[in-house]
């Protein structure tokens, strides 16, 4: 990933997919999935994340059930989904994914969903999660002013 990061910032991405491709389908696992999966994001290509989450016989068998290895390749997609402004799919697999996750996790998908209702601008939806978002700040692992950062950027958004 961090090649991938590099090549992008070089601007010399013409075998950067094909070779995460490669790596996945000669090792076909959840890091080498989450690879290929984390590049297409990186490279705003998330029509692709599905693709291979959906279409790719290896990948699919590795995503059936909601496991701690590949619970971060699921949100991948929750975000893929989200940035292709695909609410049903988004809401499901977020629905899904909030039997499995930790309260940094979810704090992450309320910020997808929230950023996916802001880009559609369905306002009323937006701020339900705004405020749901709050609410998970206060439980979040971190320093206070890292939480205040967060609780200021929201806030910057509307009013809640």
């Amino acid at each position: 990933l961090q090649m991938t990061l590099f090549e992008k910032m070089a601007g010399d991405l013409s075998g950067v997919c094909t070779k995460n491709e490669e790596l996945f389908e000669s090792n076909p696992n959840e890091v080498t999935l989450r690879v290929i999966c984390e590049t297409y994001r990186m490279l705003e290509q998330y029509d692709k994340v599905i693709e291979v989450l959906t279409k790719n016989e290896k990948a699919t068998k590795l995503m059936v059930d909601v496991t701690p290895k590949n619970k971060s390749i699921h949100i991948a997609k929750l975000s893929a989904l989200a940035k292709l402004n695909d609410i049903p799919q988004t809401k499901a697999l977020a629905e899904e994914l909030k039997k499995y996750i930790n309260v940094n996790e979810k704090f992450e998908i309320q910020m997808i969903l929230m950023n996916l209702y802001r880009e559609v601008k369905d306002v009323v939806a937006m701020e339900k999660v705004k405020v749901e978002l709050l609410e998970t700040l206060d439980e979040l692992d971190e320093k206070d002013y890292i939480k205040e950062r967060y609780r200021s950027q929201l806030k910057e958004i509307g009013n809640v």
